[in-house]
């Protein structure tokens, strides 16, 4: 019954979706491709809404018909999962496997086709990446058709009900990987438990923290003898020689800085009490650059308008006026060409992917999620990969197993919000 409603749902907001892309295309033809190119640098909102119907790449379903190894299918919702994806393929009991990874975001699905194209992990061969088509319960069973997997692995927490009632029912082995349920979240479900009982049926729970098995037990006490503490996935992270974007190198060189500062990935409301902190900085001392990488960059503009309501004598930029050209010097210019614009206080990178190529030039690094309660913060080991030194506020709890630790040693530092100015002077 349940499956039937969410497949019912499915298909109206495939409705809408499909009724919206005609309509744009219709009555602004003219302007149709700047303005899916200003969405989603990397693929267009059409070839992304035919894959969610269930019109795979060519490329992709041919690579799943000629696959003759066992093929473990990975879900990874964004750019982060993938990351953890790409982890999990370097382990051994993978060593001779065919790889198919479903995304949601066109982050997620830019950075792992960027990845395997590269052949960064040596994967290109032996992968193929797709949208993940929406979880209607024919869509789920064409797909495993053609997939055949021997596993399916989720990682984290985007969980579709279709695709693992397919599961079962092929009596395919499922599991949930770095399992964590974010706070808003888990407060749902404890209103709706059935809920939570109904969607996560997976052959075993493998989580990140031990928090989250005492929060399984209150939600679900039977599946609680399938969970396994197996720690963060992002520990497991295999240590790899990182090269820097040439174009953000480029860029930061072109400032001639003293000190970069990067508030990486920023939330809503986040980025006004990092840009009250860095008042008094930008205003006595020069020669520091503020770099804001949000954790969505469909909010870039807003912020760079706060930014300047906010810091009126302040030069703001986005990383994308750069690299097209559009307020300064194209990134394709001699160093010599672009020193010669105007030097910015604060620049607000809007394109992913550029996160640790920012750290690896920064001197301080301040860890966004961690100033407002939330979901308890991004990735703290990104940034402790280089030389920067790493602060975050006193919201941090998704990587409390570590961080005391962390901190003895002196690799991090827990800051208070009103100690965040004199932490950048």
């Amino acid at each position: 019954m349940y499956a039937l409603l969410f497949s019912i749902f499915s298909g109206l907001r495939l409705l809408l979706l499909w009724q919206w892309t005609t309509a744009t295309a219709t009555s602004n033809s003219n302007k149709a491709k700047p303005k899916i190119k200003a969405l989603a640098s990397h693929v267009s909102h059409r070839e992304k809404l035919f894959t969610q119907i269930g019109f795979l790449p060519s490329a992709v379903r041919k690579k799943l018909l000629h696959n003759k190894k066992p093929c473990i299918w990975i879900h990874a919702v964004s750019a982060g999962e993938i990351k953890l994806a790409l982890t999990l393929m370097t382990f051994p009991c993978y060593k001779n496997s065919f790889f198919f990874i479903t995304t949601m975001h066109n982050s997620g699905y830019a950075l792992g086709r960027q990845l395997l194209l590269e052949r960064k992990h040596g994967l290109s061969d032996t992968a193929a990446i797709s949208f993940l088509p929406f979880d209607i319960a024919y869509n789920m069973r064409k797909l495993f058709s053609l997939a055949n997997p021997k596993q399916l692995l989720v990682i984290e927490h985007d969980v579709w009900p279709n695709m693992l009632r397919e599961a079962r029912r092929r009596k395919i082995k499922s599991y949930i990987l770095n399992f964590q349920l974010q706070r808003k979240e888990y407060q749902r479900y404890l209103k709706f438990p059935w809920a939570f009982r109904f969607v996560y049926q997976f052959t075993g729970i493998f989580g990140s923290s031990r928090n989250e098995g005492e929060k399984l037990k209150i939600l679900m006490p039977k599946a609680s003898s399938n969970y396994v503490y197996a720690g963060n996935l992002k520990y497991a992270k295999p240590r790899v020689a990182f090269q820097v974007a040439g174009k953000v190198k480029l860029l930061l060189e072109s400032q001639e800085a003293k000190n970069i500062i990067v508030f990486g990935s920023s939330h809503e409301g986040e980025e006004e009490i990092f840009l009250k902190a860095i008042s008094d900085p930008i205003l006595k001392t020069k020669g520091i650059l503020f770099v804001i990488i949000p954790r969505h960059i469909t909010g870039s503009k807003r912020i760079a308008n706060v930014s300047r309501a906010l810091l009126k004598k302040a030069n703001v930029g986005l990383y994308s006026s750069y690299q097209a050209g559009k307020h300064v010097a194209k990134m394709s210019k001699s160093k010599r060409e672009m020193t010669s614009q105007k030097k910015l206080d604060i620049l607000i990178v809007d394109a992913y992917g550029l996160s640790e190529s920012f750290y690896a030039l920064s001197d301080i690094v301040l860890i966004g999620d961690t100033l407002l309660p939330g979901d308890g913060g991004h990735n703290i080991l990104e940034a402790l990969q280089h030389k920067a030194a790493v602060l975050y506020g006193t919201h941090m709890t998704n990587f409390e197993e570590i961080t005391p630790e962390l901190e003895k040693i002196g690799a991090c530092q827990r800051i208070e919000t009103s100690m965040l100015s004199n932490a950048f002077r």
